[in-house]
């Protein structure tokens, strides 16, 4: 950090404010006889990646500041779904890892696109979030993305939907699992059927038998 045209022989404290407006770091420097100064300003290891601001001042009330963007190195990010199929209505977890410890997180579930909180990384770098199935959420596989919010990196995960087909309108699903037809299906014999139709059939052999002796006693008058 550099720094020109203040009071010369002076001190000047320069501050690293954070994205949440929090000062980082904080060091004071003294100015040289023509109100020039050069110091380092150093960025904590855990510091969360996002737009900073150098802010300088003085006892005198002069101020400056200047933007500082801080990023990350190369980092491998880790997401996964808890439940690796659902049917709409379920409850869903979806996790991420490899962030930042205080680093926010945004994430969305496609292919229909909900879109959950931001949230922020714990100490361990790992987000979570917990939601629904949606009801529309078509059978087969959907994604998960999780982005970070100051860098930008995202890791994607998927999972199942599983949808149960509903019967057809006027069908009926019986206590064995089969399922009837609402028109002209069959209907199933039942116990009381079987002696109607025993009931039935003895009535025929017995009306058969006195027209049977009928036509005999006709055939032996006409004998006679």
């Amino acid at each position: 950090m550099t720094g020109e045209d203040w009071p010369g022989d002076e001190t000047v404290t320069v501050d690293l404010v954070g994205p949440d407006g929090d000062i980082v770091t904080s060091v004071e420097v003294e100015t040289d006889e023509n109100g020039s100064f050069t110091t380092p300003v150093s960025v904590p290891e855990d510091a969360v990646p996002g737009d900073y601001t150098v802010e300088a001042s003085d006892e005198q009330g002069n101020e400056a500041n200047d933007a500082l963007t801080v990023t990350v190195d190369d980092r491998t990010l880790t997401a996964q779904f808890t439940y690796p199929e659902r049917e709409p209505g379920d409850e869903q977890e979806f996790s991420a890892s490899g962030f930042r410890p205080g680093e926010a997180v945004r994430a969305v579930i496609n292919s229909e696109p909900l879109n959950l909180p931001v949230r922020t990384a714990d100490g361990d770098g790992e987000v979570t979030w917990t939601f629904v199935v949606p009801a529309d959420f078509e059978g087969g596989s959907h994604t998960g993305t999780a982005t970070s919010v100051p860098v930008g990196d995202s890791v994607v995960a998927t999972f199942d939907v599983i949808v149960t087909a509903a019967p057809a309108p006027g069908d009926d699903t019986t206590s064995d699992g089969t399922v009837t037809t609402g028109g002209g299906g069959m209907l199933p014999r039942t116990g009381s059927d079987l002696w109607v139709e025993l009931a039935l059939a003895a009535f025929l052999i017995g009306a058969g038998a006195v027209t049977l002796g009928v036509v005999r006693r006709r055939d032996r008058s006409a004998t006679e």
